[in-house]
């Protein structure tokens, strides 16, 4: 390996309550591995006819793989989203 970080990330949606939404969040925040959350949308789902005070919540979450468990750079791939 080259000895470099790689970076990983997915992209997340959740349709949860407030409450669900917090507990997801302080366990990314607090969790091993430190990841971190980006591009963060919070929408209230209660104007698109869901739940009273439902949200939808979409994020890219990412984190840093080590050079030891890192692929080298010719065998990585590209993930598209999953529809």
């Amino acid at each position: 390996t080259t000895g470099r970080f790689v970076r990983v990330a997915v992209q997340a949606r959740l349709r949860c309550g407030m409450g669900e939404w917090m507990q997801v969040l302080q366990s990314l925040e607090t969790g091993a591995p430190q990841l971190q959350v980006d591009r963060l949308d919070i929408l209230s789902a209660a104007g698109m006819g869901e739940m009273t005070g439902g949200l939808d919540v979409s994020f890219e979450l990412s984190g840093y793989l080590a050079p030891s468990v890192a692929a080298p750079a010719n065998a990585q791939a590209e993930v598209g989203n999953a529809p």
